[in-house]
Order: C-alpha cells, then structure tokens, then sequence
C-alpha cells in the first residue's frame, strides 16, 4: 500500500530525501525498494530532457546499452499512463507523476486518449523486442516516431 511504501521509504531514507517522499511512493509503485539506488525523481527528470531532445530531433540515440533502453521504455510507459489518466479525467490526483502534471498535458495537448493507447502498445511491442537486441539508432528513431505520431511534443 502506498502508506506501507511510505513508511519503508521513511524509515530507509531518514531524513535526506524526506521533501520528495510522496514523489517517491508514487514513483515506486508499490515497490519501496526502487528508491534506494537511484532517486526516480532525478532519473525522471533526466528521462524528461533526454525525451525532449528525441521529440525535437537534437542530437543522437542516448542509450549506451539494452538495460539503457529497457528503463527508457519503461519511463515513457509510465509518462503515457498518466497521459491517458489526464485525458480521460482530466484529474491530476491519480498520476503517478502528479508533481509534473502541468508539463504532462504540456506534452499530450496534441493526442487523443486513442493515440496515447495505441503508443503506449507500440511501445510495449518494443519492450517485448529488446530480447533480440535491436539496434539502438534504429530503435531511437522508431520510439521518437511513435511517440511524435501519437501527438507526443516535446
């Protein structure tokens, strides 16, 4: 339960990090043990920058490697289940990244709960196909276009 989460997250962590704690329990989802290595909220802002520069086609492919890509995925999954949850209720209380909320429908104001859905599958398809090393470059170009189709801006 998320008040479990919390109290584990408080307990492991002190004092040090106790102004993110609610970003923490939500980022976790469910899973305390998440936060102990890297922050989710510094790994979530770096993901925002470097799905920015995809979305706006600077720069080239940032993953190093498959675990790289892996956690990329599985962020962008993340962000678009909130991008769903904002556009059919347009209520920020249910998100998982609710203390971006703004920059969330910032970036969906151009898709439809449809187009967010049938990403968000696209992008679980690709997930699937990690398993058989796909080329990075190639990889990159295909998340950005998907993401960029379903009204995704960055």
């Amino acid at each position: 339960s998320p008040e479990a989460c919390e109290e584990v997250i408080r307990e492991t962590l002190g004092t040090k990090k106790s102004g993110n704690v609610d970003a923490l329990v939500r980022l976790s989802m469910g899973r305390p043990g998440l936060v102990l290595g890297e922050d989710p909220v510094k790994a979530r802002d770096k993901f925002m920058g470097t799905l920015a520069k995809m979305l706006r086609r600077e720069g080239r492919c940032a993953w190093k490697e498959r675990g790289d890509m892996k956690r990329w995925i599985e962020m962008a999954l993340m962000l678009l289940r909130d991008m769903a949850v904002l556009s059919i209720t347009g209520d920020a209380g249910g998100l998982l990244n609710e203390d971006i909320a703004t920059e969330l429908k910032r970036m969906s104001k151009g898709a439809t709960t449809d187009s967010i859905m049938q990403c968000y599958g696209k992008l679980m398809g690709l997930a699937e196909e990690l398993r058989f090393n796909p080329n990075k470059a190639v990889t990159w170009n295909y998340a950005g276009s998907v993401l960029e189709a379903a009204g995704i801006s960055g």
